[in-house]
């Protein structure tokens, strides 16, 4: 197979771009534990998602009326960062401002209905890199209805993927990207057997990009992705619960001016059975194995192809204090682009959260994830460091110092379209919750 670097390259990135989209800036942003992180909006393109507190008082801030409970806040940011650009020679260093606020609206009672906005500003200080606004906006809620329970997410997200995301390691650049988003779950329990049925929708459109030699021009490539879903849990013992998944993805594509893409339509099938079992009090595990079958509607330029899947996972939270989790994920990525079906991925990931002392917590994670194709030889390798200190000398502040770092490794085979680099970035961001 042969394909021009130049058109390969520009293909591959908007196709993993546009459909990253919903899992990078919104999924992230809607389905947030308000008691587990902390969303830090660290500058260039990191999500920026709902405020959690990882010191839980957030049911105690902010100022209720009319049976809702509104909590807005303040944050400002200055990172120093090595290599913006992500260019395989480091470049030069750069710092930025962050200007950002939140609002999150919620039942005063704890209940599940809760709204959530934020608006962002970031100010590059040296390079010509401009200006990245952001905004952010999503509902969410649930229902009954005849024995069922609908919980229901919207989610709008005006934002900017970043050359180090997980998805965008094609083309080291800076995109545009709005995304709409909703999901409808049902679930329903009949003694210890539960169902779940699931419907995603996210219409992604890249509107600009910013190539790595510093040309920008509008871009018309966007994508739309369905995804239906059914979760079958039947407990075996009281430790210990089978569990069954059924998924089908649906990609639409709308792309032009970006090397002659593919624009086929996409299936992804995928069936697993796994089980979960809790070890201890403090321990639990999760298994399940299955296969991914990809499908297209361009069969002559987008081969179809069937993949393993898995994950084995442990989390290990001996008090509310302290919590751990290690993860291995083998997946496929979907990919628009000529004479490949679509990505591998086997992904390990680690995360560690204690709370120090009643104003001090600390966090960190680190994943590592080996990309690889059926049809074209090598890898990439995608590894991030990530670690915050938090502090919180009073209930209306929030300090956060953190430090993380992004490295891009590819074989010499790949290195024609997809290049390496490494990145570190230092933080320190403050909240002031109104």
């Amino acid at each position: 197979m042969t394909i021009p670097a130049s058109a390969r390259s520009l293909r591959i990135g908007l196709g993993l771009l546009a459909i990253s989209g919903l899992a990078i800036a919104q999924d992230q942003a809607a389905d947030r534990d308000a008691k587990s992180g902390t969303a830090i909006p660290v500058g260039l393109s990191e999500p920026l998602g709902p405020p959690n507190d990882p010191f839980n008082d957030t049911k105690t801030q902010g100022h209720v009326w009319g049976g809702m409970r509104y909590v807005p806040d303040i944050n400002l940011a200055y990172y120093h960062e090595t290599n913006p650009t992500k260019v395989a020679a480091n470049g030069p260093g750069d710092e930025a401002r962050v200007l950002y606020a939140t609002l999150t609206i919620s039942d005063a009672q704890g209940g599940p209905r809760k709204v959530f906005a934020a608006a962002a500003q970031t100010q590059f200080n040296h390079l010509s890199l401009g200006s990245d606004p952001r905004r952010v906006l999503t509902y969410q809620d649930r229902f009954s209805v005849a024995g069922w329970s609908l919980p229901v997410r919207l989610g709008y997200n005006n934002d900017v993927i970043s050359r180090s995301s997980f998805l965008s390691r094609k083309v080291n650049t800076e995109l545009g990207v709005t995304v709409k988003s909703a999901g409808l779950d049902a679930n329903r329990q009949w003694g210890e057997t539960k169902l779940g049925l699931g419907w995603r929708f996210s219409d992604v459109r890249i509107g600009s990009i910013a190539t790595a030699d510093g040309v920008t021009y509008r871009s018309t490539n966007s994508n739309s992705q369905h995804t239906l879903r059914a979760k079958l849990t039947q407990p075996v013992s009281a430790a210990t619960a089978m569990v069954l998944l059924a998924q089908n993805q649906s990609y639409a594509y709308r792309s032009t001016g970006a090397g002659d893409p593919v624009n086929p339509t996409s299936d992804v099938m995928t069936a697993t059975v796994g089980v979960q079992h809790q070890l201890t009090e403090a321990v639990a595990l999760a298994a399940d194995i299955g296969r991914a079958r990809k499908s297209s509607g361009r069969t002559d330029l987008v081969p179809a192809a069937t993949h393993g899947v898995g994950s084995l996972k442990a989390g290990y939270t001996p008090s509310e204090q302290t919590e751990a989790s290690l993860a291995y994920s083998a997946g496929v990525e979907e990919l628009n682009d000529t004479g490949v079906s679509n990505l591998k991925t086997g992904t390990w990931s680690l995360g560690l959260g204690q709370r120090i002392s009643p104003t001090l917590a600390t966090t960190m994670s680190f994943d590592r994830t080996r990309v690889t194709t059926l049809e074209l030889d090598g890898r990439v390798i995608d590894s991030k460091f990530y670690a915050a200190l938090l502090w919180k000398p009073e209930p209306r502040v929030l300090v956060a110092f953190a430090f993380s770092r992004t490295r891009r490794q590819v074989s010499d085979s790949l290195q024609d379209f997809v290049h390496p680099f490494s990145n570190n970035r230092y933080l320190v961001n403050v909240t002031y919750y109104l």
